[in-house]
């Protein structure tokens, strides 16, 4: 994948990449919750746990679990040795407290054009970068075995929250074009 284009304003960012894979299938991995989950989030989401009602007025959730910096990264390595494996504290919700957040995003699906194009709103729990009811805009353009993926989040308060979903919905569009998200 390679970038085209990254544009930001203080009310809305886009995101044009091409991506290595025919756009029916970078399509489905938007469309379908289990190859959602396989490659959605930054680096840091650990799990992703998603619920889509794929149809126009459908709505949809999204819970990213997000592993927290460690405080202390040499006595984590020495318990971690000494209980033989990673910590998994970011695999349930429960759990997810100690050293994860869980960043959940809601929306409806306000226009589906199959491998086309979708868009749908977004909200989200960020308080320090919030995006209520935000407008989310993806298109596919197909390229002869390549996908031109464009992105448009629009409709922010804040020029702060357009500049973190910026960095998290391009770390986002990286995952998927580096994931096995056809499978």
């Amino acid at each position: 994948m390679f970038v085209i284009e990254s544009n930001c304003t203080s009310e809305s960012l886009t995101l044009k990449r091409v991506i290595s894979a025919p756009v029916d299938r970078v399509y489905q991995a938007w469309v379908e919750p289990q190859k959602l989950a396989k490659w959605f989030g930054c680096s840091q989401t650990k799990k992703v746990e998603a619920e889509l009602d794929f149809r126009v007025g459908g709505k949809y959730t999204i819970k990213m679990f997000v592993e927290l910096a460690e405080q202390n990264k040499d006595s984590d390595a020495e318990s971690q040795s000494k209980e033989g494996g990673a910590k998994t504290a970011c695999q349930s919700e429960g759990s997810a407290q100690q050293n994860c957040i869980v960043n959940t995003v809601k929306g409806e699906y306000l226009e589906i054009e199959p491998s086309r194009k979708i868009v749908f709103t977004w909200t989200n729990n960020f308080p320090e970068f919030p995006a209520d009811n935000t407008l989310v805009t993806v298109q596919f353009k197909d390229l002869g075995g390549k996908t031109e993926l464009t992105l448009t989040h629009s409709r922010f308060l804040s020029e702060k929250s357009v500049e973190a979903h910026s960095f998290g919905w391009t770390a986002t569009l990286e995952k998927l074009a580096e994931s096995d998200f056809a499978a």
